[in-house]
């Protein structure tokens, strides 16, 4: 699951060179197991992450670290099923997604 096989968090340095994630409020398109989540959770102010496959929601609620789970929020939805306020989010992840 939300292993990371990544030990010089190239990935991560990569995400983070594209969008600044500190203090944001960020929603995940096709989050699936949550793996990219955790690469900016722990300095986001919120995360909204949704999938449409219901069995990896579930094994992502059932494996998320305690310690990043109150910022975070998985929901079982598609990008046109989910409902987002205007002005709502500040940065936007799709990764594997369309």
């Amino acid at each position: 699951m939300i292993g990371i096989h990544d030990p010089l968090e190239l990935e991560k340095q990569a995400l983070h060179n594209l969008a600044d994630f500190k203090g944001k409020s960020v929603f995940e398109v096709g989050c699936g197991d949550g793996r990219m989540i955790k690469l900016y959770a722990d300095v986001a102010r919120s995360v909204l992450a949704f999938d449409p496959d219901e069995e990896v929601i579930a094994e992502a609620r059932e494996q998320w670290p305690s310690d990043l789970s109150s910022n975070v929020e998985f929901r079982i939805a598609d990008m046109t099923g989910v409902e987002l306020e205007q002005q709502s989010y500040d940065v936007g992840v799709l990764a594997w997604s369309i």
